[in-house]
């Protein structure tokens, strides 16, 4: 059973990934929202829009709302692979391997607590779902200054969405803490699994 003790302790472990998460988080809604206001302003009173085919509108909506979906679910298949397959140094799974010798590829940092590790797999696969829902901004955005404003209330939605997903610190610190545990359980480490 996970305790207060071990989510601060996590919390703590975890603090640069999750600066880094929280930046990377807000620079992409800044990003999409900036080029929606930019949109609304250049476009407020323009009068003639082009003309789209229905057909055109109706896979765009399609589109942009299978993309969406998929923001949401690729992530969880990406993190539950990265789950089964995430090592640190020292990892017990890697017994053959010397837990003090660095990888001799330059590109390669393996992280030094399984926290930091399940940390890791987190901020990526959180990171591919808000890339697809900034695509899907970005989209929206354009639909609206080639077609009509309305396509900003897309924009506004997946906003709304990626507000919704902000990584907040404590949460995260929940997640990895209850992960740690599991993963060092299934990995035989009864060692590093936090004392109940």
């Amino acid at each position: 059973m996970v305790t207060q003790a071990d989510i601060e302790r996590v919390q703590e472990e975890i603090k640069p990934q999750m600066m880094v998460m929280m930046i990377i988080h807000f620079a992409l809604m800044v990003g999409a929202g900036f080029y929606a206001a930019f949109v609304l302003l250049t476009n407020w009173q323009k009068e003639v829009y082009d003309e789209a085919a229905p057909g055109a509108i109706a896979i765009l909506i399609a589109f942009t709302a299978v993309n969406t979906v998929l923001s949401f679910i690729i992530p969880s298949f990406l993190l539950r692979g990265i789950k089964n397959n995430v090592t640190w140094t020292g990892d017990p799974a890697n017994r053959s391997s010397n837990p003090t010798q660095k990888s001799t590829r330059s590109d390669v940092r393996i992280p030094d607590t399984p926290a930091k590790a399940l940390m890791g797999g987190n901020m990526v696969t959180r990171i591919v779902g808000l890339a697809m829902l900034e695509g899907n901004m970005f989209l929206c955005s354009f639909l609206a200054s080639k077609y009509s404003l309305w396509w900003l209330l897309g924009t506004g939605t997946l906003l709304l969405l990626m507000v919704l997903r902000f990584p907040w610190p404590r949460q995260i610190a929940e997640w990895v803490a209850d992960e740690e545990e599991l993963l060092l359980a299934s990995r035989g480490d009864t060692s590093q699994v936090p004392s109940p």
